[in-house]
């Protein structure tokens, strides 16, 4: 799918802020290969929400400390109780990498491999500790949900009534 896909679907209320640039990409793949599609995404419209709902994290504000403290809490939980864990962590192969968050506190990662173009989306619900999966990357992810193709469990069942914003 094409970034024009998503245009369409949300209405732009603010300047866009924390957008990478060219050059800070190359200063941020020196760090960590992202998906192409969230780039993309994140160079458009920066680090912002949907419907008050659904936050984006930029590589230039809190991507990396959030995908860390969420190793910390996950690692600390996993080892008390691992039976309730049925992912990994980044960087453990397959591991969970978070990109973004709800209101309501459930991060939203991505399941990671080799290929970053081949990671697949995921919501850790807060009041559970299991991997809710969607076989699909950011950019379908996003349109999907908007689309109302999907809807994940964790979410309240108003979150799509609404023409979609971004701010």
């Amino acid at each position: 799918m094409a970034i024009g896909t998503i245009d369409g679907l949300l209405t732009k209320l603010r300047p866009t802020v924390l957008c990478p640039t060219e050059e800070d990409w190359i200063t941020i793949d020196r760090k960590i290969s992202l998906p192409n599609d969230y780039k993309s995404f994140v160079s458009q419209f920066g680090a912002g929400q949907i419907d008050f709902f659904i936050s984006i994290m930029s590589p230039l504000g809190d991507l990396l400390t959030a995908n860390g403290q969420l190793n910390k809490t996950c690692a600390e939980l996993r080892t008390k109780f691992p039976e309730i864990f049925d992912f990994n962590l980044y960087p453990e192969k397959g591991g969970a990498f978070q990109f973004g968050s709800t209101d309501n506190g459930d991060p939203l990662v991505w399941e990671t491999n080799e290929d970053p173009d081949g990671w697949t989306v995921g919501i850790i619900p807060s009041r559970r500790n299991e991997l809710e999966r969607f076989q699909c990357g950011f950019e379908e992810f996003l349109v999907s949900l908007l689309d109302r193709r999907i809807e994940p469990d964790c979410f309240p069942q108003d979150f799509l009534d609404n023409e979609h914003t971004y701010h």
